[in-house]
C-alpha cells in the first residue's frame, strides 16, 4: 500500500468513527432553534392551541390537567379559532367543544376553563389571543402547550406580537411526540419528514414574517375557484 493509500484510509476511517460517534449530538443540534423551552409551573393560565381543529401537542389534556391540580387557580385557556365550513355546518365539534369535554372528563369544572376567540389559525392569532387575555391580567403568566418541533417558531411570533416586556409573560411547554423527540427524531420517517417541514415553516417565518390571513370561503367561492382552474367543462 502506497503512503496516499494509508493516509486515505486513515483519514476515511478516522470519519467513519467520527461519525459514529458524533451523529447524535450533530442531529441534535439541528433541531436546536425549533425548540422553545420555559419552566411550566408556577403560570396563571395553561393555554391550548390547535391545529386545524385538532388539538396540538401529545397528550396535551393530560399535561394541561396535571399542571391544573398542581395549581387550581389556573385556567385552562382555549384559544378557539374561526369555525371552518364543516364546524359551522355542525359537522364536526368545534376545538372548544373537544376540550372542554376532554378536560371535564380528567376532572377540570367548566369554570376553570375560559375561551380565547381567535382572529385567524396561524401563530400570530394565537399571539394576539394571548395578548388580549394578558391585557385583561396584566400581573399573569401563560403557559402554552404545543408540539415540540413547533414551539420555536410560535415562541418567534409571541415575541414579535407582544413585543419583550409582555411577551416575558408567555411561557411555551413543548410536547414531544410519543413516537419521536429532539433526541432521536432521524430513526423514524415520520420524525424527519416532520424537522424538514418545520424547518422549511421557520425560515419562511424569518425570511416573510406575517402573512395576512385569507378571509373564510363561502360555498360559492370553492365553485368559482374551481371553474376558473378547469373551466366550466364540457
Amino acid at each position: 500500500m502506497t503512503r496516499k493509500r494509508t493516509i486515505a484510509a486513515v483519514v476515511g476511517a478516522a470519519a467513519v468513527v467520527g461519525a459514529a460517534l458524533f451523529h447524535a449530538p450533530l442531529l441534535r443540534g439541528i433541531v436546536r432553534s425549533l425548540v422553545a423551552e420555559q419552566p411550566s409551573s408556577d403560570c396563571d393560565g395553561i393555554c391550548l392551541i390547535s391545529n386545524l381543529q385538532s388539538p396540538e401537542g401529545d397528550r396535551c389534556y393530560d399535561i394541561a390537567a396535571k399542571l391544573w391540580r398542581e395549581n387550581p387557580a389556573a385556567p385552562a385557556l382555549i384559544v378557539e379559532p374561526p369555525e371552518n365550513r364543516i364546524v359551522a355546518a355542525g359537522g364536526l365539534p368545534s376545538f372548544a367543544a373537544i376540550s372542554r369535554r376532554e378536560l371535564s372528563i380528567r376532572g377540570l369544572p367548566d369554570n376553570a376553563v375560559s375561551i380565547l376567540p381567535s382572529d385567524g389559525n396561524d401563530d400570530w392569532a394565537i399571539a394576539r389571543s394571548l395578548n388580549d387575555w394578558l391585557l385583561k391580567h396584566p400581573e399573569s403568566v401563560a403557559v402554552v402547550l404545543c408540539d415540540e418541533f413547533h414551539s420555536g417558531r410560535l415562541r418567534a411570533a409571541i415575541d414579535e406580537t407582544l413585543g419583550s416586556a409582555r411577551a416575558k409573560q408567555v411561557r411555551i411547554a413543548p410536547l414531544p411526540d410519543r413516537r419521536f423527540n429532539r433526541g432521536d427524531w432521524w430513526k423514524t420517517r415520520v420524525g424527519a419528514r416532520t424537522v424538514g417541514m418545520e424547518w422549511i415553516m421557520l425560515l419562511r417565518h424569518w425570511l416573510c414574517g406575517r402573512e395576512p390571513c385569507p378571509p373564510p370561503a363561502a360555498a360559492g367561492d370553492y365553485e368559482r375557484n374551481l371553474i376558473e382552474s378547469w373551466g366550466e367543462g364540457p
